[in-house]
């Protein structure tokens, strides 16, 4: 069980690792993913965390791709946390705005 400080402090580490990984994107497509993962890091989404930070410890050990580091963080972007934007559409159905007069 996370105490507060320890949650604070992973969400924290967490908003920073996007923060650096934000900088070097190179696809929309990525770009959103990186965005609901932002979303849910700051809903308190622990999971999210633990994978950025699972990925932030295995990327800053050395371990580097064959492809370059533009590829391999889009790629990797993609593939964890593209599926949440496509989740919380079909919980909660595609976001629209309506304006309504009162008369």
């Amino acid at each position: 069980m996370l105490s507060s400080h320890d949650a604070t402090k992973q969400m924290t580490m967490a908003l920073g690792i996007i923060q650096q990984i934000n900088k070097q994107l190179t696809t929309q497509s990525a770009r959103k993913a990186l965005q609901a993962a932002r979303y849910a890091v700051e809903h308190g989404n622990t999971t999210v965390m633990k994978v950025l930070l699972q990925y932030d410890k295995t990327y800053n050990s050395g371990q580097g791709s064959l492809f370059g580091a533009d590829f391999e963080i889009d790629t990797w972007i993609e593939s964890a946390f593209g599926s949440i934007a496509e989740q919380t559409v079909k919980q909660y159905g595609k976001p629209y705005v309506a304006l309504f007069e009162i008369q």
